[in-house]
């Protein structure tokens, strides 16, 4: 084999045994995009519909992942991999609802991945509330940041243990 055959067998051999699989594709960008590679992960919605990811991401490390969704079968489907997984209820977190108020607490996600299907349905205002300080969002193809509130010390326990 000549060397230019041997570059391109080369490379095509490890393009398919790197290949990302979704699951590691969710998380990659979690880490990537977000910064956060521990925490509380907020998934609203599902783009493609592949609840794997959703539980890829919880086996990432140590990210608890809260899904929510307005549609059924998205919903169902994350709850029927956690639970194959044996994550439902400890590592992921599964709530059906309108995007337009997600059911969370204030300050309290890491990081917010908003499916690009779903953009539209949740307004930023909302992102931006169950966000902590400094934590960043994903929503469809922008990415954003929450500022830290005026009059407020170091946000020093992101992680939500002292």
């Amino acid at each position: 084999m000549n060397r230019p055959h041997l570059l391109l067998f080369t490379l095509f051999a490890i393009a398919l045994a790197g290949k990302p699989t979704l699951a590691a594709d969710l998380s990659s960008n979690a880490q990537r995009v977000l910064g956060v590679d521990r925490g509380i992960i907020a998934v609203l919605g599902l783009d493609g519909g592949d609840a794997g990811r959703v539980v890829g991401l919880a086996k990432s490390g140590g990210i608890t992942v809260y899904f929510q969704s307005p549609a059924a079968s998205e919903v169902a489907a994350v709850r029927k991999a956690a639970e194959s997984a044996k994550l439902l209820g400890t590592r992921v977190f599964v709530n059906a609802g309108s995007l337009k108020s997600v059911h969370l607490a204030r300050n309290v996600a890491d990081g917010v991945l908003v499916a690009a299907a779903h953009s539209r349905e949740c307004p930023q205002a909302e992102v931006l509330r169950v966000l902590r300080p400094r934590g960043m969002a994903r929503i469809g193809t922008r990415t954003l940041t929450k500022p830290v509130p005026k009059g407020i010390d170091e946000w020093t326990h992101p992680y939500h243990r002292p």
